[in-house]
């Protein structure tokens, strides 16, 4: 590991306006050493050392992490990415640098299809030994760091701002379960919030962190396909699960197969097997198990409720209540004539 004053000025290189990861390698290749940086008076004037030894104290008072290149706890895939994080600021004990680290992606407005699909993918990866990486943002994030955790799984969440917050709010209870098992890394500093475009560049160290990257449900535009491209970008894996045509959450999935940038996959045994992991043992039952009224449902047009009644053999309430279940979480749709249909 670097010595402590070395990794302060690489601290403070970060702050230096106009220093990316890039500049702050070629910098650090040129002279060595970001102490010689700011000896050799290339640099503006610099005077925010205050901030520094304030990122220090706060890392030391909460127990974070303050990695950089050099460091054998940084993620050493990462290094292999051109734009890497001069800087990395973790809390957890998960392995950053585990040997089967997938990503796991999709939209923050999932179908209940999309939900299931998750808990069913990472439930099958589960005897693999794998970490779930993922961004803690609403939606599929959520799901799949709660899959990892219902699986015993580690988990690690990529933020994009630095760890004095939780964003979003809601997520607060699950970033502090996620400290048991896996860990929140970020390349921000404490002081550093929520911003519009930290969220496209936190992407990256996704991406590039991970094996590979599976998207499960993406609309047409999205950070999770800006996640698909750069992992394609950095030479890994990438794999989509497939939906509907006409589902406006399966556009982005599909463009991704179509255009020969994720290969097709129907669940964690696919993934398994692509990178020549050992074959998964189900730990999850199938989706269509879940909800028995969605196997009915799902081959066809639509049914008649006399039909369910039928073929459930649930009374009419226990049947009223389920599929009030599934139109609330908008899997089904009521029609005229007491008939529904799927609509994911």
């Amino acid at each position: 590991m670097l010595p402590e004053d070395e990794l302060y000025y690489r601290v403070a290189l970060t702050m230096v306006p106009g220093i990316g990861p890039r500049r702050h390698r070629q910098l650090l290749d040129h002279f060595s050493s970001a102490a010689a940086v700011f000896r050799s008076g290339l640099l503006p004037e610099f005077d925010n050392f205050k901030a520094v030894d304030r990122t220090f104290t706060f890392a030391r008072k909460h127990n974070i992490g303050i990695y950089c290149p050099g460091d054998p706890r940084y993620p050493a895939q990462l290094l292999e990415c051109s734009d890497a994080p001069p800087i990395l600021y973790y809390k957890g004990i998960a392995d950053l640098n585990h040997q089967r680290i997938l990503a796991v992606v999709g939209t923050r407005t999932p179908s209940s299809y999309g939900q299931q699909m998750v808990r069913s993918l990472v439930g099958e990866l589960a005897s693999c030994d794998v970490l779930i990486v993922s961004g803690l943002a609403d939606g599929i994030d959520t799901w799949a760091h709660r899959a990892a955790l219902d699986n015993g799984l580690p988990t690690v969440g990529v933020l994009g701002h630095g760890l004095q917050r939780i964003y979003p709010e809601g997520n607060r209870l699950l970033a502090a379960s996620m400290l048991d098992k896996g860990g929140l890394l970020t390349e921000y500093r404490q002081d550093q919030g929520p911003e519009t475009f930290h969220f496209p560049m936190r992407n990256r160290i996704i991406a590039g962190m991970a094996v590979a990257t599976v998207v499960v449900e993406s609309r047409s535009q999205g950070g999770s396909l800006i996640t698909a491209e750069l992992a394609k970008g950095y030479h890994r894996e990438v794999f989509a699960l497939p939906g509907r045509v006409t589902d406006g959450r399966s556009q982005g999935c599909l463009a991704l197969v179509r255009d020969n940038v994720a290969a097709l996959v129907t669940g964690g045994a696919d993934i398994a097997r692509m990178l020549g992991w050992e074959t998964p043992t189900p730990k999850t039952k199938p989706v269509t198990s879940i909800h028995p009224l969605l196997d009915l449902l799902r081959d066809r047009d639509s049914i008649h409720l006399d039909e369910l009644l039928e073929r459930t053999g649930l009374s009419s309430a226990e049947l009223a209540a389920r599929l009030l279940e599934l139109e609330l979480e908008q899997a089904i749709e009521a029609l005229p004539g007491n008939r529904y249909r799927l609509i994911f």
